[in-house]
């Protein structure tokens, strides 16, 4: 189904198309969402989950130009949802665990790993 994206904001309407043309790729996400990053400028990206299915679109708790240098790691499979992001205010990184579960975000750890050259490395090296 196409994105639903009433009761949205504006910012995510303006990003209908892309929302669109990832959703019909198929789902890479918790069976059947599809994961949607968006760049929002240097060093910043807003992510979202489409459910293929119903067109549903839920946006990340983390992104934008609070959470920078975003990266994700995600499976099919599964309902865990992993960043890794920089705090534009204090510099730090961490990694962060999310459980989606009914259109929710779970948070189930925070852990700092440092400061911002942390998220210069790979999210799957600072997971090891």
């Amino acid at each position: 189904n196409p994105p639903d994206l009433s009761g949205q904001n504006s910012t995510v309407r303006a990003y209908q198309d892309r929302i669109a043309r990832r959703m019909a790729e198929g789902p890479a996400f918790a069976g059947e969402y599809a994961v949607i990053q968006i760049d929002c400028g240097a060093r910043c990206s807003n992510a979202y989950v489409g459910n293929v299915r119903t067109g549903e679109v839920f946006k990340l708790p983390v992104g934008g130009r609070n959470n920078l240098d975003l990266s994700l790691k995600y499976e099919l499979s599964g309902r865990l949802m992993t960043a890794q992001w920089s705090d534009a205010g204090s510099g730090e990184c961490a990694i962060q665990f999310f459980s989606f579960n009914d259109g929710e975000w779970i948070e189930l750890l925070k852990h700092e790993i440092g400061d911002s050259q942390g998220c210069s490395t790979s999210l799957s090296y600072n997971l090891r």
